[in-house]
């Protein structure tokens, strides 16, 4: 790194990060910069020590490299823990069983910080293939309790999961009422069904409740659930230890029966439906057939009947004044069928009309409204005779 570009390194940094300006490009010629030094890149990471009260309300206490500490409104949580040098991106299935408590000095000395630091902060340990992932509280509060710049004023409230959803019975399951969410969150499929799990499984339950519990007593941390999930986290990677600062939580499979209300609730949890990510395992991107789907003699396209009981689930978008489609939608809905029932990849499969990223666009779109489910329904009842 030359000496202009550690000039300018420094002079983004808060003016409370900076060391004297007279000493820090004399101590630069001696010492070998590296992307683990967090004073000269700006990666040094604002930890939240632990929670206290000021008044009645709760406060994030934050410390810095010095060991000076300021309070910080909890809204501010989510913008911690933020690493721009991190690199190494994972994914692997865990079982939150297996968890055990870990130091906090062990995850900053991970980053070079060396400053002496109260253990109210939980740190988690997991032990997988070969590599021991470090995750802190706020990561996984991030991840779960998403997104936190919302939920974040309830989770540290008593009994607060009533005041974000109401669940109400509306035929067959269990349904909710994002009454504590507002805009677009409201019905937002992939924040409902984590707040169902919450409210349905009790262990998911007492996890939420615990984060005003510890907080009572000054600590960041929270109950961890019973069951499976499957994670992509983000982090700096040192030999064998690996120290997240980043958690997307895809799915979670619960270990345990729901309440009796909740009698029949789904056993995965989705998180999110798709993340991007980096895996050294090729069998991840491999495509496979849905067995779910079958020909008629050797056919994958739809009879007319078929299509009739199909298209009212378009219809109302064909008829709302949007322009027509360049590409004759039955032909299209023909191709995924084709595409999935052969389990060729998307970029690779020749569809009648359009392209790859129509179909595949189509396909994204019926999956996430639920509309592909009751497709593969209709097919599935007019095939079976």
């Amino acid at each position: 790194m030359n000496n202009i570009m550690q000039k300018r390194c420094y002079f983004m940094l808060p003016e409370r990060y900076r060391l004297p300006t007279k000493n820090i490009f004399r101590l630069s010629k001696k010492a070998k910069l590296t992307r683990y030094t967090p004073y000269y890149l700006g990666v040094f990471m604002r930890w939240v020590e632990e929670i206290a009260r000021e008044n009645t309300k709760f406060v994030a206490i934050e410390i810095d490299k010095d060991g000076t500490r300021q309070s910080h409104p909890l809204s501010e949580i989510g913008s911690f823990l933020k690493d721009d040098a991190s690199r190494h991106k994972n994914k692997f299935d865990t079982s939150f069983q297996d968890w055990q408590l870990a130091s906090v000095a062990d995850y900053l000395h991970g980053f070079g910080i060396c400053v002496s630091v109260r253990e109210h902060h939980r740190v988690f340990k997991i032990q997988c293939e070969q590599m021991t992932y470090f995750i802190p509280a706020g990561v996984l509060f991030k991840a779960i309790f998403r997104p936190l710049n919302l939920t974040v004023t309830h989770i540290f409230r008593p009994q607060s999961l009533e005041q974000v959803c109401i669940p109400t019975l509306k035929g067959a399951g269990v349904h909710f009422v994002m009454s504590g969410l507002r805009g677009r969150n409201q019905s937002c499929l992939s924040l409902q069904q984590p707040l169902s799990w919450m409210w349905c499984f009790p262990s998911a339950k007492r996890m939420w409740n615990s984060v005003y519990d510890y907080a009572c007593q000054g600590q960041f941390a929270c109950d961890l659930p019973l069951g499976k999930a499957r994670l992509v986290v983000k982090g700096r990677k040192k030999k064998q230890n690996f120290f997240v600062t980043e958690m997307t939580l895809l799915q979670v499979t619960p270990d345990e029966e729901p309440f009796e209300f909740a009698f029949g609730h789904p056993t995965a949890i989705v998180f999110h439906e798709s993340v991007s990510f980096r895996t050294k395992q090729l069998s991840d991107f491999v495509a496979q057939p849905d067995k779910t789907l079958e020909t008629i003699n050797g056919r994958w396209e739809m009879t007319d009947e078929e299509w009739r009981a199909i298209y009212p689930m378009f219809s109302a978008q064909e008829t709302r004044g949007r322009s027509k489609r360049k590409h004759d939608l039955r032909t299209l809905i023909d191709g995924i069928i084709a595409k999935l029932g052969t389990g060729v990849p998307w970029t690779k499969f020749v569809f009648k009309t359009g392209t790859w990223f129509n179909a595949s666009k189509l396909y994204g779109e019926c999956k996430k409204d639920g509309r592909w489910e009751k497709i593969q329904i209709i097919l599935a009842q007019s095939r079976a005779t």
